[in-house]
């Protein structure tokens, strides 16, 4: 009987220590998708920054106050509301907040190809600064939603995996969603 009790004492001691390091493991891995999702998120700023400066260098040099500025303006406004959320628990949000960026930036876009009709904007060296950081600020928001998304595929196969399922459902880690890449 004493061997009994022994054994069950070192049986829920194992699964203690399971259950600790496996609850550590998918708490590491879900900072790591939240130290992703910053990352994204940091990126998209520095977007919204450049856009800002963009949009206040077109407004003084377009004398009518066109509908593409109009356009980035209200795109820009959507995506502030956004700005900071973590909607990466769920798939709809996440692509919700994927479309909000991807319409300002198609708006952005329509900026850029109206200010080649006005070569003095073009020609100007804050004008030029602010297309290239923004050209490479696109660059960046890909790589970072990639980084994203790989994190984001490490935890969800973490949390998919037996007995790592059961330590996820007690403990409420649940699937990440993932950044559709073909949309920028």
């Amino acid at each position: 009987m004493k061997r009994l009790g022994i054994t069950l004492v070192v049986l829920l001691m194992a699964f203690g220590l399971y259950t600790w390091m496996a609850h550590n493991s998918l708490s590491l891995a879900n900072d790591n998708v939240e130290q992703q999702w910053a990352q994204v998120d940091a990126r998209y700023q520095r977007e919204a920054d450049l856009t800002s400066d963009l949009v206040s260098l077109m407004k003084d040099a377009i004398p009518d106050k066109n509908s593409v500025l109009t356009e980035v303006i209200n795109a820009q406004a959507k995506v502030e509301k956004l700005h900071h959320a973590a909607p990466y628990d769920n798939p709809k949000q996440l692509a919700h907040y994927q479309q909000t960026q991807a319409h300002l930036d198609a708006a952005v876009n329509q900026l850029l190809a109206l200010a080649k009709q006005y070569p003095d904007l073009t020609s100007d060296s804050q004008f030029l600064f602010i297309q290239n950081q923004l050209r490479g600020t696109e660059h960046r928001v890909a790589l970072a939603q990639q980084q994203f998304n790989k994190a984001a595929k490490v935890f969800n196969t973490k949390i998919k995996h037996f007995p790592n399922n059961w330590i996820a459902m007690v403990f409420q880690f649940t699937p990440k969603a993932y950044f559709q890449l073909n949309a920028r």
